[in-house]
């Protein structure tokens, strides 16, 4: 492989997404995110979630999604959670 296409093929990696994001939108307490990656805090109790993507969403009792999972939410799913604090989706 020449030097010229081994950049290519790197540059091309680097931009592109990643292919394990989310597709659709994602509602943790009321705030809307759209194609979401990654953590998300509850800033409202109780935690409420509407999954509208195409992944699973894990909910947790630590802010920074750490702690225990306390539940899931799955696509086209909505629900609440007492013990909520933080939502994760890849």
């Amino acid at each position: 492989m020449g030097i010229a296409t081994a950049v290519m093929a790197v540059a091309g990696v680097l931009t592109a997404a990643p292919a394990s994001a989310a597709h659709g939108v994602l509602v943790v307490s009321g705030n809307r995110i759209d194609d979401p990656s990654g953590c998300y805090q509850g800033h409202h109790w109780p935690l409420v979630v509407d999954n509208r993507t195409d992944q699973v969403a894990l909910v947790l009792d630590d802010d920074n999604c750490g702690g225990q999972v306390v539940g899931t939410v799955a696509p086209g799913e909505k629900q609440v959670f007492e013990f909520g604090a933080s939502v994760h989706i890849r």
